[in-house]
């Protein structure tokens, strides 16, 4: 995917994430089923996974290289990646700490959203001033995979946003049975 394709993937996935919170019902935001994390605590781990994806694309590319390393391989495709992902959840992998939910338990959904809206925009604002050819070059840890490319990066953003919203979408429906 080129980055235009990449963003206009996000813009799509995060417009229909928007709009299932704008209809969600304060009685479900907080719920949890089974022990799982609510769709408060779901959009607040999206919001922090954004914050360390903000951290790394805010870097001066040359620290990034130095730092984490320039990628001497083929990218990855998507499919690659998600089954790379998936793979790792299926053997027990789970969030780490800084990437658990956190302000949920403050019940305030307005904190949540307004944390989840500024980190969403501010991912957006620093993908669209990263050149093409540094989603190859560099690459960023991800916490369950490895280090990975910037690209592969968003390629898993696109599948973690869309894989969350359907586990929130199935809250919502399970709720309503």
């Amino acid at each position: 995917m080129t980055k235009s394709e990449i963003l206009n993937s996000l813009h799509k996935h995060l417009t229909e994430t928007n709009s299932f919170l704008n209809t969600t019902d304060n009685s479900i935001f907080f719920r949890s089923i089974d022990n799982k994390w609510s769709i408060a605590e779901q959009i607040e781990h999206l919001g922090l996974s954004f914050f360390a994806t903000n951290l790394v694309f805010s870097m001066p590319k040359s620290i990034l290289g130095t730092i984490i390393g320039k990628n001497k391989r083929s990218n990855l495709s998507s499919e690659a990646i998600i089954n790379q992902y998936l793979a790792k959840l299926s053997s027990g992998s789970k969030a780490s700490f800084p990437y658990q939910p956190k302000l949920s338990i403050l019940k305030n959904r307005t904190l949540i959203l307004n944390f989840w809206n500024k980190t969403q925009k501010k991912m957006i604002s620093l993908i669209e001033k990263t050149k093409e050819e540094d989603l190859d070059i560099y690459l960023i840890p991800h916490p369950i995979i490895g280090k990975i490319t910037l690209r592969e990066f968003l390629y898993f953003t696109i599948y973690h946003i869309e894989h969350h919203l359907n586990s929130m979408r199935n809250i919502v429906a399970t709720t309503k049975l």
